[in-house]
């Protein structure tokens, strides 16, 4: 009995979290054919390097120019998160093509909670986070408390899909190590505790 008191009182659990960091989405710069000029294979890319032209019309943004296309080169030394087109795909100016996760960006951990849950969470209460599907348990400390006003909104709240409005909360938590590249976008189990 005492455990269970001092756990309903010391501590909170969530499930609803996940495992994420800065993205940068890369977007196509002109209309036209994708031509990708990264092999499948490949994971990481360094600063400049191509990534893509794009054969079509007039482009803007971190181009170079080539005979008869657009060369779109990568912002930053970035792990290759996902690829949204593929080689020949027609795009039109603005639409993603691949999204890079910075090889210095620092992974945290969103968890939605309600607003009853959070009343007596605190900016720098400790947590520890279980990574889903792996043995990996990192400790953390809560970096951001966001009400369903703030940037956790539609996350939190449903607003984007037009639901409507509950009381809720975004909490965001800064990891202690480093995780590997790989467990970005997995579910985790968060515990926090507050004494």
């Amino acid at each position: 009995i005492g455990g269970n008191v001092f756990e309903s009182t010391a501590l909170i659990k969530s499930s609803d979290a996940v495992v994420t960091t800065d993205v940068v989405t890369v977007r196509a710069t002109a209309d036209g054919a994708v031509k990708i000029l990264l092999a499948s294979d490949v994971m990481t890319i360094d600063r400049g390097a191509p990534l893509l032209s794009v054969t079509g019309s007039a482009a803007v943004g971190p181009t170079l120019p080539t005979a008869g296309a657009t060369q779109i080169v990568s912002p930053c030394d970035c792990y290759v998160a996902r690829r949204y087109v593929e080689d020949g795909g027609f795009v039109t100016a603005g639409t993603p093509i691949v999204a890079l996760i910075p090889k210095d960006a620092q992974a945290w951990v969103s968890v939605t909670m309600s607003m009853g849950a959070i009343q007596n969470l605190s900016v720098d209460d400790r947590a520890t986070v279980k990574i889903s599907g792996t043995k990996l348990e990192v400790s953390g400390r809560v970096a951001q408390i966001e009400s369903n006003t703030g940037p956790f909104a539609a996350a939190v709240t449903g607003a984007s899909s037009g639901q409507p409005m509950v009381a809720g909360a975004g909490v965001k938590v800064k990891l202690d190590q480093k995780v590997p590249v790989d467990m970005i976008g997995r579910p985790a189990q968060v515990v926090f505790q507050l004494y």
